[in-house]
């Protein structure tokens, strides 16, 4: 299981590492082009689309607990997930439209209707995927909106010099893609003899998938609201600065962020002994892989902003390093919430937890960022990734006997186990140079 989890959490960083790569070559491309003003309305149609995708944002853990653990069928699974999806996002369409229509300054709504549904289904989708422990699927399906995106909007800003209209078609039009290669991978699960979905199905899915997306809403919010309130407060050039620090510090979450896709798979369908052993594993791999890369992004973060983006950005350097302390802890974060979504069966429990530290965010950054600026957000996004973070690990620690231990401290099994698929890596890369 052990030599499985690694060698997709690899596969999955290397992925993660070039999808970073294009990133952050992107927002640079961006950021120096359009300035902070640009980068600003970019990061809003950005942070708008996320957070209506929150509505839907269960239907993947639905899904995934409906083929894993329920044993249904994928034709009936995804029908149910259709009318779902159905449902929920075209009056969220609607009223982005009308938005966009009827209230000045709003064009960029318009843009996020487009682009929404295309992106609840890539998201609900995921689920078939992560349930059978696909990865490769999803971390390419992350490909088309991250790589490709970046691949052709360098040259549309560049050299076509169409500027933010451009970039934002360029933007939907690689979630489309990204759509059309979900579809051709998930077509040999529909086998059209499987009989549809049930009233019963549908509800079971509907409020299984309402609890997570209520926990994706309140977590989008505690790892957002910052965004929302420095762009009401202190306006669209303020936040193209501190999307640019935000971007440094959740750079590191790419280092974990493998693990717990990875390990997902084996955490849901596994005995909770055997889901609570592995969810310690990956929290301690995850916190000291961030640690890790935090330390250098600490010592340089500052420099390379400027160096990279421009004088008119520096004020991120700072933003960069008051978030780490809250970057580090946040990391095993996802690997805490699959155990209680997916293997515990309460979605409530992660809500209470993101509860906690949106509220805590939203009071430290209303009050702090009139006095201090976009640091006030930095400062209240750590403060309250530490404290809901400790609550949720003394819960788990609680439910499952684990000793902090197990979730803090890397042993030597770890260490061989690192040296082991260095060692098989290795021996990988000189048989592709053999041949």
């Amino acid at each position: 299981m052990a030599e499985t989890i690694s060698g997709k959490s690899l596969e999955t960083l290397v992925t993660r590492v070039i999808i970073q790569v294009f990133n952050v070559a992107g927002n640079i491309v961006i950021a120096r082009t359009l300035g902070p003003y640009g980068k600003g309305i970019f990061t809003y149609m950005g942070a708008t689309l996320s957070l209506l995708i929150t509505l839907t944002a269960g239907q993947s853990a639905a899904v995934a607990f409906q083929l894993a653990k329920k044993k249904l069928a994928d034709r009936t699974i995804f029908d149910a997930m259709l009318r779902i999806l159905a449902a929920i996002t075209l009056p969220a369409v609607l009223v982005c439209i009308a938005l966009a229509i009827f209230q000045k300054g709003q064009w960029p709504l318009a843009v996020v209707a487009a682009a929404l549904p295309f992106n609840v289904y890539n998201q609900a989708t995921t689920g078939f995927f992560m349930a059978r422990s696909a990865v490769r699927v999803v971390n390419i399906q992350l490909l088309f909106t991250t790589v490709l995106f970046t691949l052709i909007a360098i040259p549309i800003l560049l050299v076509a010099r169409l500027g933010l209209n451009g970039l934002v078609w360029v933007w939907v039009a690689c979630m489309i893609a990204a759509t059309a290669y979900v579809n051709v991978r998930l077509r040999p699960f529909l086998k059209p003899d499987s009989v549809g979905a049930s009233p019963i199905i549908i509800r079971d899915q509907f409020w299984f998938g309402a609890k997570v997306s209520l926990n994706a809403l309140i977590s989008y919010l505690n790892f957002r609201i910052d965004i929302f309130i420095i762009l009401a407060l202190l306006g669209a050039k303020a936040l193209g600065i501190y999307s640019i620090g935000i971007g440094f510090g959740e750079l590191m979450w790419q280092l974990s962020r493998p693990i717990s896709i990875a390990a997902y798979g084996k955490i849901a369908s596994g005995t909770m002994h055997e889901a609570a052993i592995l969810t310690a594993k990956c929290m301690r791999h995850a916190i000291w892989m961030v640690f890790i890369g935090a330390v250098v992004i600490y010592t340089v973060g500052p420099s390379l902003v400027t160096l990279v983006y421009g004088q008119q950005f520096a004020p991120a350097g700072l933003v960069v390093r008051f978030l780490l302390p809250g970057i580090i802890v946040y990391s095993a974060m996802p690997i805490l919430s699959t155990f209680f979504t997916q293997q515990m069966g309460k979605p409530v429990v992660p809500l209470v937890f993101s509860a906690l530290s949106m509220i805590l965010c939203a009071l430290v950054t209303f009050f702090t960022i009139r006095k201090i600026g976009i640091v006030g957000g930095a400062i209240a996004t750590s403060i309250s990734y530490l404290v809901a973070f400790a609550a949720a690990s003394i819960f788990f620690s609680r439910n499952t006997g684990i000793s902090p231990r197990s979730m803090f401290v890397l042993d030597a099994s770890d260490l061989r186990e690192y040296l082991a698929l260095m060692r098989s890596t290795w021996r990988k890369a000189a048989r592709l140079v053999a041949r």
